[in-house]
């Protein structure tokens, strides 16, 4: 086993676990649990130099998560600081509405900033589902780019 194997598995060993806690606390339906996942996939994906360009796929089997919402995640981790998105999630529609994980899932990589901002303040005021959202930004960018995992 090589030196990059060898610590990728005391990390993958030291993840599993504490990815597999935040997907329960995602499930019971913190947000702030999925963002948290984001940055501890955007960390390792960071060294790949040292843990070697797998990692994710090695921590996603041991933990029983898929890469791409593992991925996703991440892109969520990287358009938010966890300031804004703590924000963001506590925000409400007119009827107590909240954004839900496949809202943010599916607003992450939507450029410029702006537009997310648009979309959130679409969400709760009008209520509009995942699949709604999912849908028009689909219709709006001509083609599927939209990034979109299944939460566990």
């Amino acid at each position: 086993m090589s030196p990059a194997e060898l610590s990728g598995s005391v990390v993958i060993q030291e993840a599993a676990p504490r990815i597999q806690a935040l997907i329960a606390r995602l499930n019971a339906g913190d947000l702030l649990a999925g963002y948290s996942m984001g940055v501890l996939v955007w960390r390792m994906r960071s060294r790949h130099d040292r843990y070697g360009t797998k990692l994710v796929a090695r921590v996603a089997r041991a933990s029983g998560v898929s890469k791409t919402q593992l991925y996703a995640w991440e892109q969520v981790a990287r358009d938010w600081s966890e300031r804004e998105f703590a924000r963001m999630v506590r925000l409400r529609g007119p009827h107590g509405e909240r954004l839900k994980a496949g809202h943010a899932l599916a607003l992450a990589g939507v450029r410029p900033r702006r537009a997310q901002d648009a979309w959130i303040r679409a969400i709760l005021k009008d209520g509009l589902t995942v699949r709604d959202v999912i849908g028009r930004l689909r219709r709006a960018d001509g083609r599927n780019a939209v990034p979109v995992a299944t939460v566990a």
